[in-house]
């Protein structure tokens, strides 16, 4: 993995943290949605590089459906658990 994706996949793990906990403080169930729309939309607006394996354009498009996949999670915990 190149350092950049290192740095990203660390801070999106560190936004989703802060915005669960401030969901358990603020008993806001937004929060947690705003946190995984957040990171989803860092991967979609700039997609990186993960390894040499792929093409970069499909890299790029792997990274801009797992962004995807991560703001429609954030929606689902929103309709699963409130």
């Amino acid at each position: 993995m190149k350092p950049e994706f290192k740095k990203r996949l660390i801070l999106s793990v560190i936004i989703i943290l802060v915005f669960s906990i401030l969901n358990t403080l603020c008993k806001h169930w937004i929060f947690s949605s705003i946190g995984f729309c957040i990171c989803g939309l860092l991967y979609i607006v700039r997609p990186v590089r993960m390894n040499d394996f792929h093409s970069e354009e499909k890299q790029f498009a792997e990274c801009r459906i797992a962004g995807a996949i991560l703001i429609l999670l954030g929606i689902m915990l929103r309709a699963k658990f409130y």
